[in-house]
């Protein structure tokens, strides 16, 4: 959101010296009528609260595909530190839960753009949207066993 109060500002220096009040009496000063400067506001606002809605989600996704396979990469089970598109995205592939697993930099950067059919590789596991309400709480850690009563934790192998 700051990005679009940034560049509407005509004078960043005038801005930075009256501090906040620069933000809150932005559409104040622009010569529109009173409608078309609500529209304008609520059209930023509306705006930047889906670009950070889109990431939030995105970042999301990233933190539970790691919960979900177990911070463990896809392809050969070393710990993770990335995410990878099994079909790659240059190849169609969306970013959705059928899609991204936890992978190490080391498999994620030597797969690039291919698929593991290409390369004679295959997954530990196939990824699926996570179930239960464990994922939502616990992030990419270890579960704390004395939860499992509650979050339905799959079976320890």
């Amino acid at each position: 959101m700051a990005v679009s109060f940034i560049t509407a500002i005509p004078d960043l220096g005038a801005a930075a010296r009256e501090g906040a009040h620069s933000w809150f009496n932005l559409f104040n000063h622009l010569p529109l009528p009173n409608t078309l400067r609500h529209f304008l506001a609520i059209g930023l606002i509306l705006g930047n609260y889906l670009c950070a809605l889109a990431a939030v989600t995105s970042t999301s996704r990233m933190i539970y595909a790691f919960a979900r396979d177990g911070g463990r990469c896809a392809y050969c089970d070393k710990p993770a530190e990335t995410i990878d598109h099994v079909m790659p995205r240059s190849r169609g592939g969306q970013h959705d839960w059928d899609n991204v697993v936890a992978a190490c930099a080391r498999c994620n950067h030597s797969k690039g753009d291919r698929l593991i059919t290409e390369l004679g590789w295959r997954l530990h596991s196939q990824p699926a949207p996570p179930r239960g309400q464990a994922w939502r709480v616990l992030g990419h850690r270890t579960p704390d066993p004395r939860w499992s009563d509650w979050l339905d934790l799959p079976a320890a192998a």
